[in-house]
């Protein structure tokens, strides 16, 4: 019994309620993709097959968070039909444990429980991925989507639905492998409370416009209440989430209406690398306040450099907590083979010096990407709760939001502005 106990405090379950995102929504997610490649094609379809390689995906971006958030590297998974089904995945019981179980034929899942338990110890066996699994893992930060509201229920008129959730922050590979631990200190139940209400009072105020001509899926849908998700902290991630978002950029604003207006979406360029600047100006009491196209300015720097290099290199630079020292970014060796291969290390980490410096002040240890997205979603939530507060209705999209198109001037110039009450520097803005 004693080893069944500690066998218990093994590994964890694979929950088919994530799949990976990308914070930039005009790219697909493809990190997990060379793990995919480890299933049969008959799991996958061909091209067309969308539903068959979305579940696919889910379950394997699964899998992966469940290996990363744990501390040794082992798995196990639900194998009662009852009550897996009970929970209403989007991935149905057989689908899934076809996936695994493909997984496990082929020796991508290793089986290290004793094979002559007893079912009566109710202990589900823990697998743990094999090397070449382990390897196919990306060693920059992963997002997850949490795909689990919204199946169940209509949430639409129940304005009190889970307004905020909040998961531990999941492991890039390095830092498990350096034994990397973040603390902090624990918000109260009070602090808690009033960001949750702050979601509900947001999506109450939305409530008295209407938003029409959303599609999910190829499906006409209602917009569905805002959640606002937390990574480990109180003041880490904060980012609203809705189906809405999922709406492909190049089209959402051919059928999107608010209060049965053309619309128009503002967005900050270069977010992320925005906040940051602001953050260094402030630390350095620089007199600088004009915030610019900072991907571009590193191109302009070095042109060998194409835009999503540097976007790449930025992205690795926030999961790593800094720039590479010696060699390039695996991510850029990944994704940018020819940029890697033809331009010196040392000449790109130059150019992204002079051309974003604020890349500099980035630390390990210190969840950087986290904090950055929080203050980006806090310039968002104020921003919304004033166009709200002067009868304009409004739709977030991470950094960039979607307002009428005869409020185009006034929604820009409150987003500007609360930007730089918030940071102190002005942001460059878009408008399309």
């Amino acid at each position: 019994m004693k080893e069944i106990n500690d066998e218990r405090r093994t590994g964890l379950m694979v929950i088919p309620a994530w799949i990976e995102t990308c914070d930039n929504e005009d790219l697909k997610p493809v990190l997990l993709d060379p793990i995919l490649s480890l299933l049969s094609p008959s799991l996958l379809g061909d091209r067309r097959a969308f539903k068959k390689r979305r579940k696919a995906k889910i379950v394997i971006s699964a899998l992966v968070k469940a290996i990363l958030d744990g501390d040794d590297d082992l798995i196990f998974f639900q194998k009662n039909r009852g009550n897996y089904n009970k929970l209403n995945y989007e991935v149905g019981y057989t689908a899934f444990h076809n996936i695994i179980g493909d997984l496990i034929n082929n020796g991508h899942l290793i089986r290290v429980s004793d094979p002559s338990a007893l079912a009566v110890d109710n202990l589900a066996p823990r697998y743990r991925p094999s090397d070449e699994l382990l390897s196919l893992i990306p060693d920059q930060e992963l997002e997850f989507e949490e795909l689990q509201s919204g199946l169940k229920h209509d949430p639409y008129d129940d304005l009190t639905y889970r307004p905020i959730r909040f998961s531990e922050r999941t492991k890039s590979k390095a830092e498990k492998a350096k034994g990397l631990r973040f603390k902090y200190e624990k918000a109260t139940k009070e602090e808690w409370s009033k960001v949750s209400d702050g979601v509900v009072q947001l999506r109450r105020a939305m409530a008295e416009h209407d938003y029409s001509g959303i599609i999910i899926k190829g499906r006409s849908a209602k917009f569905q209440p805002l959640t606002r998700l937390f990574k480990s902290h109180i003041k880490n991630y904060g980012r609203y989430h809705s189906p809405v978002q999922t709406m492909p950029s190049a089209t959402r604003l051919d059928t999107l209406r608010i209060d049965g207006e053309v619309c128009c979406e503002i967005d900050i360029v270069s977010s992320i690398p925005s906040v940051l600047f602001g953050l260094y100006v402030s630390k350095n009491r620089l007199n600088d306040r004009e915030c610019f196209d900072y991907y571009q300015a590193v191109v302009d720097v070095l042109p060998q450099l194409t835009r999503e290099a540097v976007k790449t290199i930025f992205t690795s630079s926030l999961g790593n907590g800094a720039l590479t020292q010696k060699q390039h970014p695996k991510a850029l060796k990944d994704d940018h083979p020819d940029v890697a291969s033809t331009i010196p290390w040392n000449d790109i980490k130059s150019a992204m010096m002079r051309g974003m410096p604020q890349i500099g002040m980035l630390k390990k240890r210190h969840m950087d990407w986290a904090y950055l997205n929080y203050r980006e979603a806090e310039v968002l939530r104020v921003t919304m709760e004033q166009l709200l507060e002067h009868g304009i209705g409004v739709l977030p999209i991470h950094d960039s939001i979607i307002v009428p198109l005869k409020h185009r001037e006034q929604a820009e110039q409150m987003y500007r502005q609360v930007f730089y009450d918030q940071l102190g520097v002005w942001p460059m803005m878009k408008v399309k």
